[in-house]
């Protein structure tokens, strides 16, 4: 089976025979006569199911004789529940074209490797995969300039998994490295023009063309790539800024008079390194700007509480003037002559004059809590629900239950004190 895949392989490089491979089928056009003669024998030793059309569309059931070629051959090829089976890398370069995902099985794999989205093995293997979580598109942050889509609506097919080591010089993997690297350049490029180049832009502006088909970089620096995309795209919240920086940072080549894909491949290091400095600089700077806005809540909380205990100390001086009055206005009912209607009026007036202390300091807090509720989404929206809840809404609510416990005894107390005037008024 492998002396096949690599006997189509060779023949469709040089162009002799043209493959189609399906899921189900593979479909071989343009086969010679002596051509057509080797795949049949190869088949029949295997024992697939093979269909074969002469140059007038008429199947061939006995000789294939010259005068009627070429050859069409469509081969049906052995199922394999719950995976893709590809026989040919002409197959599985059309595979990786659209939207790669799943469980793949390729008859020329030689060790077993996986993606983001997709785990690559022999006819045999039976090994199961969980794609990974889903980064940002690149769409959302590369421009193209051209009607067809060519940047990559998804990165996880094109970033190798760390878990399972490939083996380089398998020719499967070497298919997917020819593809990943024209796909991650367009993934990290901040403008794509599809058969044109790339172009970086930060201080200044880089321009390189895309690599031609069949470009395979060297080992090392396709690692270099590998991890600035993966740098890039690992996190969805922080992808666009990282992916500025790395713009940035790739567009400093462009102060150069000759750049070449290898040249920004094996640049990809250095502008990582720099990227990262940059972004963990930004971090910082994030954090001592939260740091200033805590410092800010924790005094503006400072002084709301200051105000509530002031707000308690009125109640009480309030409360406590009332009782002096009051016994006052008691002892004058029956030591004086003061008119009975003069001692009402000033046991109602102790009584408005607490309770409008009281009413104020409610209306303060519940003003208070309207702007702690409005404010809360855009100016400590960093801040948990959890830490938020420990730092202000717990010591505020302290706060105001000394007001509420103060008011409801105050409230009591004087109640009773203007009860006890009408009381000794009425006597």
């Amino acid at each position: 089976m492998i002396d096949l895949a690599e006997f189509l392989d060779a023949h469709s490089a040089a162009q002799e025979i043209f493959i189609t491979e399906t899921p189900s089928e593979i479909i071989l056009a343009q086969v010679s006569a002596d051509l057509a003669r080797e795949v049949l024998g190869r088949l029949r030793s295997l024992g697939w199911s093979v269909r074969i059309e002469n140059a007038a569309a008429e199947t061939v059931v006995d000789e294939l004789n010259p005068a009627f070629a070429p050859f069409r051959f469509t081969i049906t090829k052995p199922d394999f529940p719950g995976r893709t089976r590809i026989l040919t890398l002409t197959g599985f370069l059309h595979w990786l074209k659209n939207e790669p995902i799943g469980l793949v099985q390729v008859a020329r794999s030689q060790a077993p490797f996986e993606t983001g989205s997709f785990r690559v093995g022999d006819w045999s293997d039976g090994e199961m995969f969980e794609p990974a979580q889903k980064a940002k598109s690149p769409r959302s942050l590369v421009r193209e300039i051209q009607q067809q889509r060519v940047v990559p609506d998804d990165i996880r097919p094109w970033i190798i998994s760390e878990t399972l080591q490939p083996k380089w010089d398998d020719p499967t993997f070497q298919a997917w490295v020819e593809v990943s690297t024209v796909q991650c350049l367009r993934a990290l490029a901040t403008e794509v023009n599809a058969g044109s180049g790339f172009s970086f832009r930060g201080n200044a502006e880089l321009k390189v063309e895309e690599p031609k088909d069949g470009f395979r970089p060297p080992q090392n620096l396709f690692g270099h790539l590998q991890r600035a995309v993966r740098w890039v795209y690992e996190n969805p919240s922080e992808t666009e800024t990282r992916f500025r920086l790395m713009s940035f940072e790739f567009g400093r080549l462009g102060r150069s008079p000759i750049v070449g894909i290898n040249d920004v491949l094996d640049y990809s290091a250095v502008a990582l390194e720099s990227a990262r400095l940059a972004f963990q600089y930004s971090l910082a700077k994030v954090s001592s700007e939260s740091a200033r806005a805590l410092a800010d809540l924790r005094k503006s909380l400072s002084e709301e509480t200051s105000r509530l205990s002031e707000m308690v100390r009125q109640v009480i001086t309030a409360v406590s003037s009332s009782v002096f009055i009051g016994i006052g206005l008691i002892a004058a009912r029956f030591s004086t002559n003061t008119p009975k209607l003069a001692l009402v009026v000033m046991g109602f007036v102790l009584c408005g004059y607490v309770s409008l202390v009281i009413w104020s300091g409610h209306k303060h807090i519940k003003m208070q809590q309207a702007m702690r509720t409005t404010w809360r989404e855009r100016l400590y929206g960093y801040i948990s629900n959890n830490d938020y809840k420990n730092m202000i809404l717990d010591p505020a609510g302290k706060a105001e239950s000394q007001f509420h416990y103060s008011a409801w005894i105050g409230g009591i107390v004087t109640a009773s004190i203007v009860i006890s005037i009408l009381i000794a008024v009425s006597s």
